[in-house]
This record gives structure tokens, sequence and C-alpha cells, in this order.
């Protein structure tokens, strides 16, 4: 499949007067079928690697065609092999030192089920985004950090972070806990489960992280309820 992404879009605007981290503006620009949504980091990606979103889908077709690692001009893919959607194609990759995690969302993944006012990239970067709002005041909770999502008709691009951390495993004993140091994080979870609840689909524990070197629990793939 043939995508070509609306790089024109990302061209530099008049600059903004910078804001503390924790406050995140989403920018959208759009263009008959095709749009894309990005935060200021994610605009200084593309900014500061030309070429890499060229490099992305020459990338992209090489590893759906079988291979497992492709490195080109600014940028290191692969596929990525860890538990996920059934639904989605997975990549990890590596841009000047930074590595993120790239969901390819699109029609042919999923058939009949396919809904694209909550499947594609643009109302799960919204979702992420809110409930960024939402959960700012827990400690040790954060969510995904966001940086660009991509749309084309019923094809889509999610970009975040990339995080290493472990699955939050349970036990009728010791409620919520790690698996690596056995620190029981119960409350927090429920906390986040209960803040989510009403306002998101899939604000579940199958989709939160934990990162034990950090103490700090990560939400990601989030959709709105419409």
């Amino acid at each position: 499949m043939s995508v070509r992404w609306p790089a024109r879009i990302l061209r530099r605007r008049k600059s903004l007067p910078q804001t503390p981290r924790q406050v995140v503006t989403l920018h959208h620009r759009s263009s008959g079928k095709k749009s894309i949504i990005f935060t200021e980091e994610g605009k200084s990606i593309v900014r500061n690697n030309p070429g890499v979103i060229r490099d992305f889908l020459i990338a992209r077709k090489r590893i759906l065609q079988g291979e497992d690692e492709v490195k080109t001009g600014h940028l290191t893919l692969e596929r990525f092999k860890g538990n996920g959607n059934v639904h989605s194609a997975l990549y990890k990759a590596r841009v000047a030192g930074k590595t993120l995690f790239i969901k390819e969302q699109r029609e042919g993944f999923q058939g009949e089920s396919f809904r694209g006012y909550l499947d594609l990239a643009e109302p799960q970067i919204k979702s992420l985004h809110d409930a960024r709002t939402k959960l700012q005041s827990i400690p040790g909770v954060e969510v995904a950090n966001y940086h660009l999502a991509w749309t084309s008709g019923n094809n889509s691009f999610l970009v975040t972070d990339f995080y290493k951390g472990e699955k939050i495993e349970w036990n009728s004993n010791e409620n919520y806990y790690s698996q690596l140091t056995g620190k029981k994080i119960g409350e927090r979870v429920k906390r986040v489960i209960e803040i989510l609840r009403g306002n998101f689909l899939d604000g579940t524990v199958n989709n939160f992280m934990y990162i034990p070197t950090r103490d700090t629990i990560v939400v990601f793939d989030l959709r709105p309820i419409v």
C-alpha cells in the first residue's frame, strides 16, 4: 500500500513562546481526506531530521516485505514484536538518539470491525491528550508522551515515545503489583481506572505499563466514548 505523508503541512510556522513541558498543545492541519495532529515536540523531530518521514515510509515498506530491521537516512526501523493489538502494525523507530513507538491502524487490518471514529490515530491522540489533563495530578502516573497522528482516509499512524516496562500483575491477595520488585501499586491503579471510566474506552490495566526504575505507571492506547 502506497502512503503519502503530507509533510508540507509541517513547515515552519511563526515561532511560538516556549511553555513548560507539562503544557502540551495539539496543532491540527488538514487537506482533503488527509489530516495531521502534532505537538511542538513532534514538529521538532521532523524539522530537525530532514527527510525522516520519507525514510519511515521506505523502511516501513521493506519491513512489511519481511525484513527485520531497516536503516535508512536518519531512521532505524523494526517491527515491534511485543504484545499488541492484532489489528495494528507496531513499529519501533530510532531517530537521532530518540526511540519512538509507531502504531499503524487501517481498515484492512480489521475489516468489518473497523470504526474510524474510534480506531484511527486522530481520535486516539485526542484521547491521550484529554487523559493527560485528567491524570496529571496523580503522582507516579503519566500518559504516553504523544507526538504526531497522521490520517489519510482509513489509514493512520500514531507516534509516541517508546517505553520499556512491565505488564501489571494482579492476584487476590496482593492486588496489583510489580513483577520485578513486588511493589504494590494497587491504589494508584484503581484511582487511574476510576478517573478513566466513563471518559474513555480501553481504560483498563491491559493498557497500562509499570516502569519499576521510575516507579511510574504509563497509560497508553485510549479511545474516546462517543
